[in-house]
């Protein structure tokens, strides 16, 4: 295919090497569009053969400009922000609970150390805490302790010989045979007699086994046996101990004696028994050991049952007295009746 050289044969002044200009020079202003300028684009794009010659140098004869350089920064687009689904949510539920346990079993620990501490103190050290409060104790109050404990020992003295005596008492009570009524009991210090009444001798014959084999009531006497004559006749017996055993020391109760005076005992003896006070007095006050001691007699009525009563209760309870006398007799000595019984007490108080 012929080409046209359309273009004008007029060289660069630059005549120097091709693709290096001077830096100093500025570069042309392209010259205006021509009708062969249009030719040639409208030829370079649509003949196939043209766009293949076509080379960097002929470009060069052109001389087309750069494009010209600015200092703006291109504008770059921010790409759009995709949204995903969040697991913060599902991680939040996701997420355990705290864990308690350790608190506990520290808890717990803590606890059974004090609880340890508590009664190893209160087992190996409790004594050592009492040992060094006798030891600081002030010589007034040694001797107000020791004179507690002077008192104490005289106390539980006077109880031993009271159990020594009324023991007998509560033993002849319990073995008693329905056929046989006891007409008087008298004690007296440190001996004891009573005397018995039945229709005949066989009963009596029954409590005198009843005495024999009963090892508590050794060391009796049958003093007399009498018959009484006529429709309410029948057999009074008398026994006699002439020694009462003494009980023997109890050291391994060291229980305190409460102490109270005449009229308190005797006030809440008549409403705890049901006995009536028909008399009481005033014998004599003294001292003696650490106490002041007083002697009352009182004189009671009530039933035969609220009688024994009272000598068991005397027996059992240790109280701040001793009984200098004691004497039971029926208010009705020919019929011996239950429901009437005098109680003649001669006690000695220490305060």
């Amino acid at each position: 295919m012929p080409r046209y050289n359309l273009m004008d044969n007029e060289e660069p002044e630059n005549s120097g090497e091709p693709g290096h200009e001077d830096p100093e020079k500025k570069p042309e202003e392209p010259a205006e569009s021509s009708v062969s300028d249009f030719i040639l684009d409208d030829l370079s794009i649509s003949d196939p053969e043209m766009r293949q010659e076509s080379s960097p140098e002929a470009d060069d004869e052109y001389n087309i400009p750069e494009a010209p350089v600015t200092s703006e920064q291109p504008i770059e687009r921010t790409p759009p922000v995709e949204s995903y689904p969040s697991d913060l949510d599902y991680l939040d539920e996701k997420q355990p609970g705290i864990n308690f346990k350790p608190f506990i079993w520290a808890a717990v620990a803590i606890v059974a150390v004090v609880l340890i501490y508590i009664a190893v103190d209160h087992l190996f050290f409790s004594g050592e805490g009492d040992e060094t409060a006798i030891k600081t104790e002030t010589p007034e109050e040694r001797q107000a302790r020791e004179r507690e404990e002077q008192k104490q020992s005289v106390l539980a003295d006077l109880n031993r010989e009271n159990r020594s005596h009324l023991d007998y008492l509560t033993t002849l009570i319990d073995i008693k045979p329905q056929d046989v009524k006891y007409s008087s009991f008298l004690l007296y210090a440190n001996d004891l007699s009573f005397e018995a009444f039945a229709k005949d001798r066989s009963a009596l014959a029954r409590l005198n086994m009843q005495l024999k084999s009963s090892p508590e009531l050794a060391g009796y006497s049958l003093e007399s046996a009498a018959n009484r004559p006529g429709s309410r006749g029948g057999v009074f017996t008398l026994y006699d101990f002439k020694s009462l055993k003494p009980v023997p020391a109890d050291t391994s109760r060291s229980v305190p004696v409460p102490s109270t005076d005449a009229s308190s005992w005797i006030n809440q003896t008549v409403q705890t028994f049901g006995m009536q006070l028909a008399n009481q007095r005033n014998i004599s006050t003294k001292s003696e050991q650490l106490f002041n001691v007083t002697r009352q007699e009182f004189i009671l009525k009530g039933s035969e049952t609220s009688c024994f009563n009272l000598v068991k209760s005397l027996a059992r309870n240790p109280g701040n007295f001793a009984i200098h006398k004691l004497a039971m007799v029926p208010t009705d000595q020919k019929n011996i009746l239950k429901a009437g019984y005098q109680l003649t007490l001669i006690m000695d108080f220490y305060l």
